[in-house]
Formats: C-alpha cells, structure tokens, sequence
C-alpha cells in the first residue's frame, strides 16, 4: 500500500469532493514524459528548469567525446523527476492556498479518498496545521502510525 496525501481546495467545507488525493510514491509517467508531465501539472519552473536540463544533456549526447556525460545526466534529470515529482506538486498547491488535511496508506486514490470521507464524522480527526504536529498515516486496517517521508515507522 502506498501513502495517499489528500488535499482540500481553498477554504472549501471538509470533506470537500473536490480535493485532490495524490500518492506520494514514485511516478511512472513523470518520469517518461517529464517535461510534459510537469507543464500538465502546472509545475512552470520545474518544467522549464527540467526542459533546459535535457537540452544540455542532448547537446552533450552530439558531442563525440560527452555522450555517456549526456545520457548520464538527462537519466539523473528524469530520475529526480520521477522520484520528487508529486511532491513538488503537493508543495505547489499549497503554496497555492490548498490544505493538506490527511495523509492515508491505502492501494489507491479512491479508497483513499472514501476513508477520508468515513472519518469525517469523528471530531477528533480534524487536523492541526503542519507546523503544530507531525503528519500520522493511517493504513487500511485502521491503525495509525507515524511517517518518516515515504517510510512508515511504528512505535513500539
């Protein structure tokens, strides 16, 4: 199961059916269609920064003596892409005015989203800012446990 970050549009009623559920895990087609998979996101710098990174690095594949320098860096452009792509853009929308306000471990965006919506009626599930307490993940079984970036940790 991976870890699903839910977050809710600007100063919309929670649960709000048009919050965004995205896993923060490694992301296939970001890493094979970067630069399109960060314009269709609405990353602009990271897109523009990643499009003059594979310039440099096809540049460098025409020039006889740097072609494995070339490859070498446009695998290590897409790599990081791949691997920070979500969560540069859960950063964006924050910076936007969204809110994170729950982190779930369950096997994909939909069940994440319908436990979010269970737990709702329970009052102590709001949460406090990012800054007042460290996020919890909670697995489809129903315990929670602490998160280390993509690591679960249980206490114990």
């Amino acid at each position: 199961m991976a870890t699903q970050l839910i977050l809710a549009r600007p100063e919309a009623p929670l649960p709000d059916d048009g919050s965004v559920v995205i896993r923060d895990s490694f992301s296939w087609p970001a890493f094979w269609f970067s630069a399109l998979w960060l314009l269709t996101s609405r990353l602009w710098l990271q897109a523009a920064l990643v499009i003059f990174g594979l310039v440099i690095a096809v540049l460098a594949m025409a020039t006889p003596h740097w072609t494995l320098a070339g490859c070498v860096l446009a695998f290590c452009i897409v790599l990081c892409v791949g691997l920070e792509g979500a969560n540069w853009r859960v950063r964006t929308l924050v910076r936007r005015g969204w809110r994170l306000v729950d982190v779930i471990e369950a096997p994909d965006a939909e069940t994440a989203f319908d436990m979010h919506v269970a737990g709702w009626p329970d009052a102590a599930r709001v949460l406090r800012p990012a800054a007042a307490a460290p996020a919890r993940a909670r697995s489809a079984a129903g315990d929670e446990r602490a998160s280390i970036g993509l690591v679960p940790w249980q206490k114990g």
